[in-house]
């Protein structure tokens, strides 16, 4: 009797530990959005900053933040917040437990969002999330106080929502801040955080002979004797086209997982929506601007910006549908542009001094600017259309 008793005892006991040991992990969160997880994010609705695209926003590791504030340095900047809709998208679906979304001020002077409706697989889950308009101070994982940009995280714990797509629209900004110098009009989102009771990190695997190397600790001869070993395959197109991101070889693999993949359909179709919207409208391109002093000036960042994202995307469409109309809408662009550059000259927007740009206030966003339009020019190359002059206007 003693014996079954001392038994009874012990199978309460272990299944009491069992219970808090299930506790504690059905309490512990882990953050799932991230890059080199498998998340990605996307601005659905929207101009934003080529600069500061949503990608940020799920980037891995902590990125180094600015010493006053806290915040993180590089997030998403919206051009224009009405309506604007992001979505993130994790490795599968999972069980959500909340959800943290910090607002973005590179500067420390930016308009902040006031209110956004949260989503999961298409379903409303929070209405009017509201966020302040000033910055804030909040506890870092390390302990320390640190200034922030508003920021919320909503607790999804006791509603048990399983799902894999997190939307974020904007339903109402802020006044104008009154707190700075210099105020602007602009803003955005520099972090969307989502937490699962579910560690993604199993199934994300590396090959096991996959290793780092301390390149401070390899000598350069032994370096340069070594033979690596290659995880990707290396292709010479030579000077046929296309030929920067996607290849002939890659826009056919393409297509037959476009056979198979609702999402990636659902996606082209979504962009040929947007294509089709833009045909019909037509397009402007900036004329060069001085001003009253004859500096040349560049105050259309938000139209050069939506133009070279235009041309990337007919270039994936004609790319992946062979539709002719879509890379002759590309066509009509880059032969506009090219009779409008040798116009333009090197200058800045009003008060910003920095280094210059021929179509924008600064180098850096010539150069994001450039990264589109070759790839789309890439992409459409192979348009029957095209003739010699054309190609002689554009490319010189």
């Amino acid at each position: 009797m003693k014996r079954i008793m001392l038994l009874l005892a012990l199978v309460a006991l272990i299944a009491t530990s069992a219970m808090t040991s299930s506790s504690a992990r059905a309490g512990e969160e882990f953050s799932v959005a991230i890059d080199n997880l498998g998340a990605t994010a996307t601005l659905v609705r929207g101009p934003f900053n080529i600069g500061h695209p949503i990608t940020n926003c799920i980037a891995a590791g902590d990125i180094p933040n600015y010493p006053w504030r806290g915040g993180p340095t590089w997030g998403l900047i919206l051009n224009q917040f009405e309506g604007a809709f992001m979505e993130v998208r994790i490795l599968k679906p999972a069980r959500i437990t909340s959800i943290e979304l910090v607002l973005y001020d590179y500067s420390g002077n930016f308009r902040y969002i006031k209110k956004v409706d949260v989503s999961v697989d298409g379903n409303l889950v929070k209405e009017g999330v509201e966020f302040g308009n000033e910055i804030v101070d909040y506890v870092d994982a390390q302990g320390r106080t640190r200034k922030s940009p508003p920021r919320v995280k909503l607790d999804l714990t006791d509603m048990n929502i399983v799902g894999q797509v997190v939307g974020i629209e904007v339903k109402e900004i802020h006044p104008m801040r009154t707190d700075v110098d210099n105020p602007v009009g602009w803003g955005g989102v520099g972090r969307i955080r989502v937490f699962s009771d579910e560690d993604f990190s199993k199934y994300i695997t590396m090959p096991e002979d996959y290793a780092v190397v301390d390149k401070k600790a390899v000598a350069f001869s032994a370096a340069l004797a070594a033979v690596p070993k290659v995880y990707a395959e290396v292709r010479n197109v030579g000077k046929t086209n296309p030929n920067t991101i996607w290849d002939k070889q890659d826009i056919d693999r393409m297509k037959e997982i476009l056979k198979k993949s609702p999402l990636m359909q659902k996606q082209l179709a979504d962009m040929k929506t947007r294509a089709d919207e833009r045909i019909v409208n037509g397009f402007t391109i900036p004329k060069g601007r001085q001003n009253a002093q004859g500096e040349w000036i560049h105050v259309s960042g938000n139209v050069h910006t939506p133009l070279s994202l235009e041309l990337g995307d007919l270039g994936i469409i004609y790319a992946l549908t062979d539709e002719e109309k879509y890379a002759e809408h590309a066509r009509k662009i880059f032969l506009a542009y090219a009779g409008e550059y040798q116009n333009y000259r090197p200058g800045n927007r009003p008060g910003f001094t920095h280094d210059v740009g021929m179509l924008s206030d600064q180098r850096l966003d010539d150069s994001t600017w450039l990264l589109r339009t070759i790839r789309g020019y890439d992409l459409v190359y192979n348009l029957p259309s095209w003739t010699a002059e054309d190609r002689e206007l554009v490319e010189d």
